[in-house]
C-alpha cells in the first residue's frame, strides 16, 4: 500500500470528501512531525524530556481509597 492510498476493504465516509493514511504509522509523535525533543518543566524542579532520566511509579491500578491515601502518605514522607 502506499501513502494515500485506501487500504482494502476500508471506504471514506459519505460526509468526507477524502479518505487516505499516513506512511508513518505514529505520524504526530515522529521527528518527522517535530524535530526538538518536548520538555516538560514540573513544580520542583524536576523536568520531564530533558538529559537525565526520570523514574515515575506508583500503585498500577487503586483497589481502594485507603491503598491510595496510605501509597501518598509514603511517597509525601519520604520527600522529593
Amino acid at each position: 500500500m502506499t501513502a494515500g492510498s485506501t487500504p482494502p476493504g476500508w471506504r471514506a465516509s459519505p460526509a468526507s470528501r477524502t479518505s487516505s493514511t499516513s506512511p508513518s504509522p505514529y505520524k504526530q509523535v515522529s521527528r518527522e512531525w517535530k524535530a526538538e525533543n518536548t520538555v516538560v518543566r514540573l513544580p520542583g524542579g524536576v523536568t520531564v524530556g530533558g538529559p537525565e532520566v526520570v523514574t515515575i511509579a506508583g500503585p498500577c491500578s487503586v483497589e481502594n481509597e485507603r491503598q491510595i491515601i496510605d501509597a501518598a502518605r509514603l511517597v509525601k514522607e519520604r520527600g522529593p
